[in-house]
């Protein structure tokens, strides 16, 4: 028998082959395991729960096809004082992984590499004012040595 067909076993005298007796063994009905089902991702296939048989071949599984990546495009903006910005890069709206390419293929591992930080704040002035103060100097600095330069020729001149 397996677990869906009847079986028989047949019985023989031990005196007289010819006499012959058959018994049907019912079917022995499948031997069901339960299985959890398990959710389809964006690149793996999934399955509803189901069940199996350790007898047979017997199975109810349901293979769910993977979804696919969801991507959503993100420009780039530029970072502000008050407001980090971000290179270009798609995002999965399902599995919120980044890629740096519109087909999905190539994903960005490291999330904080597609920040652009905050500029500091008046960051820029700051800067202006150091290189007009150096500046200033360096100017003042050339005057004064061509002062010195013609103060000390004119006095040579009075000494000759």
């Amino acid at each position: 028998a397996t677990c869906t067909t009847d079986g028989e076993k047949t019985f023989t005298c031990a005196n007289d082959g010819s006499h012959t007796k058959t018994e049907v063994i019912p079917a022995l009905g499948h031997n069901i395991a339960q299985h959890e089902g398990q959710a389809a991702t964006c690149t793996e296939a999934g399955w509803e729960a189901y069940e199996t048989c350790s007898r047979c071949d017997y199975s109810t599984k349901v293979e769910i096809p993977a979804l696919g990546h969801s991507l959503n495009h993100k420009s780039e903006t530029d970072a502000t004082e008050d407001k980090d910005g971000n290179t270009e890069y798609w995002e999965c709206d399902n599995c919120h992984k980044y890629f740096s390419d519109e087909a999905g293929k190539t994903e960005i591992t490291d999330k904080s590499s597609v920040v652009i930080p905050k500029l500091p704040k008046n960051g820029g002035s700051v800067l202006w004012i150091i290189l007009i103060i150096i500046l200033v100097l360096i100017i003042l600095a050339e005057i004064a040595f061509i002062t010195y330069r013609k103060l000390h020729a004119d006095a040579k001149e009075k000494k000759l």
